[in-house]
């Protein structure tokens, strides 16, 4: 979780990877403490763009979180599913899960959850482009946190950046940029924002960049944008930038389509601009993700699907020849083609991933 506070959702993918196998192997498959990691690591691929790969490893999971999770687990698993959901263009399903999951906020009194589900919403509804609904939800969200004091520092300040990034993202909607800009200028130069969490700052300059855009001061939103592309593309970040809104999206397309000449640094980013806007029409038709599942699937051989299963099983390469009445050197030789067809480099890697696209 620390390595997701400092935007480096790689990182924390593999730490949850080794947690999520570690809680497989020793506590069984079905754990309860297989859930935190599993929210984790749907987290890291979705942040990674590989969204039906965080569907497919949460999806199942909702039932047993909403039972017996965490607070922290059911925040970010209902996150993933509810923008994965709104990706694939289903947005009656996106809010009827913010519904449930505002509900358990509410029969577990967990603030943040409640928060969380509001601003989401809100988000939801901006999107639409139906702005006196994302008001409205706005107005609830402030009198929550007003009401919420009796709430740990750590969660009251989340909640207060979930309120203020959507007041912000209201204000550039409704054209009130220059109010924006100046809110938005205060909360970026306030140290403890970056002490707290890189990925607030992050999403902080990334309105700033759209409000100074959407006044005309095309180069100070460039520069803000080009900043926030930089920390974007040393640290793997993908989806903090499409979900940051319209604006953000537009400003990004307008820098790939009209980059400054003779500006190293910029021209330096372009690829990784214009991948982000690639990544973001795939994600945008549904079945791409869906393709990429087929195709690995049916790249599996019916030998290879089946050493694959006792993998996940947690059998080593010795019991699996023996259960297979091949070599050990066989079994060897079939998981480096699993590895490379999964395009993974660890058994455990392989697992968490045909996991994530449902193959296992």
């Amino acid at each position: 979780m620390l390595e997701f506070q400092k935007l480096r959702p790689v990182l924390a993918g593999r730490l949850a990877e080794h947690a999520f196998q570690t809680a497989r192997e020793d506590l069984g498959r079905d754990s309860s403490a297989t859930q935190l990691p599993a929210a984790l690591l749907a987290e890291s691929l979705y942040e990674q763009g590989r969204l039906e790969e965080a569907d497919n490893l949460l999806r199942f999971r909702i039932p047993a979180i909403r039972s017996s999770g965490s607070l922290e687990c059911a925040a970010r698993a209902y996150v993933v599913l509810v923008r994965v959901s709104m990706h694939r263009g289903q947005r009656e399903l996106a809010l009827s899960l913010l519904r449930d999951a505002r509900a358990l906020g509410e029969r577990h009194r967990w603030a943040r959850l409640v928060a969380i589900s509001i601003a989401e919403c809100s988000h939801i509804l901006l999107e639409a482009g139906d702005i006196a609904a994302a008001g409205d939800s706005f107005r609830e969200l402030v009198a929550f946190v007003e009401r919420s004091t009796a709430v740990a520092a750590t969660v009251q300040h989340a909640m207060r950046m979930q309120l203020a990034l959507l007041e912000f993202r209201l204000a550039i909607a409704r054209g009130s940029c220059d109010e924006a800009v100046e809110g938005l200028t205060q909360l970026c130069e306030e140290e403890s924002i970056g002490n707290f969490d890189a990925h607030w700052t992050l999403q902080l300059q990334l309105q700033l960049a759209a409000s100074h855009a959407r006044s005309n001061r095309v180069r100070l939103a460039r520069d803000i944008l080009t900043r926030a592309l930089k920390a974007g593309a040393g640290n793997g970040l993908c989806m903090s930038f499409i979900d940051a809104g319209q604006f953000v999206r537009e400003l990004i397309a307008t820098l790939c389509c009209e980059p400054p000449a003779g500006d190293a640094e910029i021209l330096d980013l372009l690829p990784y601009s214009r991948n982000l806007l690639r990544h973001f029409d795939r994600t945008a038709t549904p079945n791409g993700s869906k393709r990429l599942t087929n195709e690995v699937n049916q790249s599996l051989t019916k030998r290879e699907s089946g050493i694959l299963q006792l993998i996940a099983d947690g059998l080593s390469n010795k019991r699996i020849a023996q259960r297979l009445d091949i070599t050990p050197e066989t079994v060897k030789s079939h998981a480096k083609n699993i590895f490379f067809k999964l395009a993974t480099q660890t058994r455990a890697q392989a697992v968490a991933r045909a996991e994530a696209l449902g193959i296992i």
